[in-house]
């Protein structure tokens, strides 16, 4: 998969996740998010892990703190497959935990970049909601900045 931009990621579709670095799942509230308020909406989350099968996800901000061998992607299908889920908002839901996978942390400072949350509110009070679905060009200078281009 061609990203855009020249950066140093490349993608391969593999058709089994032995091997492979980056796993999606199929979620529901009661299989991943049990105890999450009923009006807390979770599109997807992005595990780290080491070698070993440690899980090393950090929380909020979707980052670990040490390096990390594979990441496992949860799409939640009770959101993805309500009628005002639009196909646009899951390509960007799924670029924005990609985004998580290959190391990047929430830039909720700005609304036109795909690791923009959703939505929700800044410390000073501020509203925000990402603009965007698709990767924009201050991502792909994130990634580049993580692992040179």
């Amino acid at each position: 998969m061609y990203t855009g931009w020249n950066n140093p990621i490349y993608m391969n579709y593999v058709s089994s996740n032995v091997g492979s670095n980056m796993d999606f799942h199929a979620a529901t509230y009661n299989s991943k998010w049990p105890n999450m308020p009923s009006w807390y909406h979770v599109y997807a989350e992005t595990n780290h892990f080491l070698g070993n099968g440690t899980n090393i996800n950090t929380g909020s901000q979707g980052i670990p703190v040490s390096s990390w061998y594979y990441t496992e992607i949860y799409i939640n299908n009770d959101e993805f497959l309500l009628d005002s889920f639009s196909n646009a908002k899951a390509q960007g839901t799924i670029y924005h935990e990609m985004g998580h996978a290959f190391g990047l942390k929430h830039n909720n400072t700005n609304e036109y970049s795909i690791m923009c949350q959703s939505g929700g509110e800044l410390e000073d009070g501020t509203q925000f909601s990402r603009q965007v679905e698709t990767i924009q060009y201050t991502d792909n200078q994130a990634v580049v900045n993580l692992y040179g281009g």
